[in-house]
């Protein structure tokens, strides 16, 4: 849908994406099931998904209700309004590289601060993802909103992702400061607690 809006749009026309950040029971009960929030983990895939097919930007919505549940204003205030401001440019400026082989939703991009690649897990499970970086040196790479570094060798990369993961290495080394997923999901479990959720 997002690449058939894009190309419909042209090259003139800005195209914005509203990922579900209210409750699904709001926007209509029986087809989603009286489900919640989508977690974290699902509001951050669809936001980089939407990035990575062309979109300009994104709204977080908050439904019929006044005020967006904590759990999503958590995520987009904390973690996914500052990434994808820092993902941003990257996306749209950098030199595009070949994308990691086998990884169908996925970017590189050459920036000045460094190299990128973005994969994104579309498995509702845990896997383990094993990918090639075609002529990228080998190396040590930050994983943004995580706090840990992985390394490459022969290209490779090697890495465990949870359900709908999404995973961004990085060589740069001057980046925007950037909530790691594990602060991010202890606030949204507080302010629920705190919200009586």
């Amino acid at each position: 849908l997002i690449s058939a809006t894009r190309a419909a749009a042209g090259t003139h026309c800005a195209v914005w994406v509203s990922p579900p950040s209210c409750s699904m029971a709001e926007v209509d009960p029986v087809l989603t099931g009286g489900a919640g929030v989508p977690p974290l983990s699902r509001l951050r895939y669809l936001s980089y998904y939407a990035l990575l097919s062309g979109v300009t930007g994104l709204v977080a919505q908050a439904g019929d209700t006044t005020t967006m549940p904590p759990a999503a204003a958590n995520a987009y205030l904390e973690l996914i309004g500052p990434e994808l401001a820092m993902m941003g440019p990257v996306v749209r400026g950098g030199q595009p590289l070949p994308r990691p082989k086998g990884e169908p939703t996925s970017l590189a991009r050459r920036t000045e601060d460094g190299v990128w690649v973005t994969v994104l897990s579309d498995s509702p499970l845990p896997t383990s993802h094993r990918f090639r970086l075609r002529g990228i040196p080998d190396g040590r790479w930050r994983v943004i909103a995580e706090d840990r570094y992985v390394y490459s060798e022969h290209e490779v990369i090697d890495d465990a992702f949870a359900p709908y993961a999404v995973h961004t290495y990085t060589t740069a080394r001057k980046l925007s400061s950037v909530s790691p997923l594990e602060v991010v999901e202890r606030h949204i479990r507080n302010d629920e607690a705190a919200a009586g959720r």
